[in-house]
């Protein structure tokens, strides 16, 4: 269920009602071929594990092709030619489960019928909450008090991620040009309490920074906490909204008294066995394919296979990273260039595979914060606070911010990566690694 909440609520509504219509079209179609006898066949012969297999297939499917990531459905043409996406991979995985086990697969007739029949099932439900059901359960109708930067970060972060459910009305406060908050002016602050009366938002998000006397409505925010209106701290809503912490607003007193904040020895170690395991199998499943893109290498490139970039690791301990040589120096202009090989090696994030050696040392984690060069980390730490505590945790090939943020985003944005390292320090756990190294996966793979 923790890897649930990691995911919008709308978004985990989408994928609960998926689970359950295709999990009916597949039990409903084994039942249609085998009559009678698919009840014993559900229990004997594991049938309702067969059934969850091939769900599962599907949720995999709808999940590459991004459709947790927009449910309203801008172009139906669009959505049918993911969802035939969708079922051609799943045939392809369900046949591949077939191969290399037949119990867990259910009967190739019920596979046929099941997808044929999974696909007018998901595409009307598709076309349904994207056209009824989102308008009706879809949105949260929030009202937003103040107008300083956390304010302008809400109302972008409502603008860029419609799938969270929440929709502005407007902001009360002083009014500010619309080019500074992109959102309707309600009114002054004694206005509060008669524009949530009249409005009846579902929540009151209080996104002021001067909580001193006369820079915080008081008077009307305990006037509509007496009321039962539920009001919510900015900061908490950005996090909700954006999955990252607010920098602006992040105290001292947070991090020493947040206990989630806190370093976690023994989430690290566990952390450090399941992940590390995972990439020593991974090096030793993948040495193939090393030596393959080594020689690739070698001959697009002069000199060695190998870059070695000098980094800070856990807890400020330098250590040299290494990766795939993706350039070259060009012999006419004297540039270095990208070569062919190299450009293939970074679209696909194989450049990173030599890095499982730094994993194998205990240099790196598979999941944690982007590798810094020292001589970034030190101006960074100057300028930026609580910077030094993204080395509570050991660097990580992926990570939160990177599958968050682009590469050109860093690391001219090391702000707003600092916010997705602290989002991670704060809600690591198994499940949100996992969600992590999917996510990863996805973005890898050629269809995604």
């Amino acid at each position: 269920m923790r890897l649930l909440s990691l995911m919008p609520a709308q978004s985990t509504a989408v994928l609960i009602f998926d689970f359950l219509i295709t999990g009916a079209v597949f039990a409903g179609s084994l039942y249609m071929l085998l009559g009678p006898m698919a009840p014993i066949y559900m229990t004997d012969s594991r049938g309702w594990l067969q059934v969850l297999l091939a769900v599962f297939t599907v949720l995999i499917g709808l999940y590459f092709n991004q459709l947790y990531t927009t449910l309203r459905v801008a172009s139906r043409v669009a959505l049918v030619l993911q969802l035939s996406h969708v079922l051609g991979l799943s045939l392809v995985l369900q046949t591949l489960c077939a191969y290399m086990s037949p119990d867990l697969a259910l009967p190739r007739r019920t596979v046929l019928l099941g997808t044929f029949l999974c696909f007018p099932a998901l595409l009307l439900w598709r076309l349904a909450y994207s056209g009824f059901l989102w308008k009706l359960f879809g949105r949260q109708n929030i009202i937003l008090v103040g107008n300083d930067l956390l304010a302008q970060e809400l109302v972008h972060g409502v603008e860029d991620r419609p799938e969270r459910g929440f929709c502005l009305i407007g902001y009360v406060g002083e009014p500010v040009p619309a080019d500074v908050i992109a959102a309707a002016y309600l009114g002054p602050f004694e206005q509060l309490p008669a524009l949530v009366a009249e409005l009846k938002p579902d929540r009151v998000v209080v996104a002021c920074s001067d909580r001193r006397e006369g820079g915080l409505p008081l008077e009307e925010l305990l006037t509509l906490r007496d009321r039962g209106v539920l009001i919510e701290e900015g900061a908490r809503m950005y996090e909700v909204l954006c999955s990252r912490i607010c920098s602006s607003e992040f105290r001292p007193a947070h991090y020493i008294f947040d206990q989630t904040m806190v370093h976690r020895p023994g989430s690290l170690a566990l952390q450090s066995i399941y992940l590390n395991v995972m990439a020593l199998v991974g090096m030793v499943v993948l040495i193939p394919l090393l030596l393959v893109l080594a020689i690739a290498v070698k001959i697009s490139t002069h000199g060695g296979v190998l870059d070695s970039t000098p980094c800070v690791g856990y807890r400020g301990i330098p250590f040299q990273m290494h990766r795939f040589r993706t350039t070259r120096v060009d012999a006419g202009s004297g540039r270095v260039v990208t070569t062919r090989i190299g450009r293939m090696l970074r679209r696909t994030h194989l450049e990173l595979l030599p890095a499982l050696l730094n994993l194998s040392r205990g240099e790196m984690s598979l999941v944690g914060p982007r590798p810094c060069r020292p001589e970034i980390s030190h101006e960074l730490e100057r300028h930026i606070p609580f910077f030094q505590q993204r080395y509570t945790l050991k660097p990580g090939l992926t990570g939160w911010g990177q599958i968050n943020m682009s590469e050109r985003d860093h690391p001219a944005d090391a702000l707003r990566s600092l916010e997705y390292d602290l989002y991670y320090l704060k809600h690591m756990s198994l499940s949100l690694d996992a969600y992590i190294l999917l996510h990863q996966l996805r973005q890898m793979l050629s269809f995604a």
